[in-house]
């Protein structure tokens, strides 16, 4: 398997592609990976969640990921993810379903370091989240699954790169 290491390039694809998670790209398949190197947008920046309480959400949020607000009014929540500029939207419409993810199966938090699993979930468990599952995807990458006080299903994991 030939290795395509663009330094301009994601580091993350590298190094699945170097594990043999991802398909050789030499030739013309190359276009496709050049392609998303040169986006127009940041990515994904962020998701907008109905829930029922703004308080309780911007508390559960702060005290489990220690997250910021942006902006806070009676029924609407921006709050920033530590370590990057990715945003949480909360709005609370009166009436609106909350917990059901339409089709999302969940939203993730990735860990800085391994052992900070069990950290997280105690903070998940005194916050009021639900621990659904938990374990390692592999050895060395632990994950929790969780509901939040709105029903959410959340994943916490450490990813191995």
């Amino acid at each position: 398997m030939g290795l395509n290491y663009n330094p301009g390039g994601s580091r993350l694809h590298f190094l699945l592609q170097r594990r043999g998670m991802l398909p050789d790209v030499s030739g013309t398949d190359a276009n496709i990976f050049q392609a998303m190197a040169d986006p127009l947008t940041y990515g994904l920046t962020h998701l907008t969640i109905t829930v029922t309480d703004i308080h309780r959400t911007m508390q559960f949020y702060q005290k489990v990921f220690d997250m910021r607000v942006m902006y806070l009014e009676d029924n609407f929540l921006q709050l920033t993810t530590p370590g990057c500029s990715d945003i949480l939207v909360f709005e609370k419409k009166p009436g609106a379903p909350t917990g059901d993810s339409g089709g999302i199966a969940h939203f993730g938090f990735r860990l800085k370091k391994a052992d900070d699993i069990e950290v997280i979930v105690n903070k998940i468990i005194d916050g009021g989240g639900i621990i659904i599952s938990r374990g390692e995807f592999v050895e060395g990458s632990p994950y929790v699954f969780f509901k939040d006080p709105d029903g959410y299903d959340v994943e916490v994991w450490y990813e191995l790169l």
